[in-house]
């Protein structure tokens, strides 16, 4: 096993967190987040600092 986020550009900015698919081409369907936001850094957030509801996670293939 190998960690994503070891094989990817760190231009960018996007952290993976779970793998969902990978086909016979060894493309993997991963889901990802913006490194920028809060939660992957282990702040917490106050209430006043959102508007609204944080982004969901993104999907992303990735080709060898």
């Amino acid at each position: 096993m190998k960690d994503l986020n070891d094989a990817l550009s760190t231009d960018l900015h996007v952290v993976f967190f779970e793998a969902r698919a990978i086909n016979y081409k060894g493309q993997i369907l991963a889901m990802g987040k913006d490194a920028h936001d809060s939660g992957l850094h282990g702040e917490t957030a106050t209430p006043q600092e959102h508007d609204c509801a944080p982004a969901p996670p993104s999907m992303f293939l990735l080709t060898p």
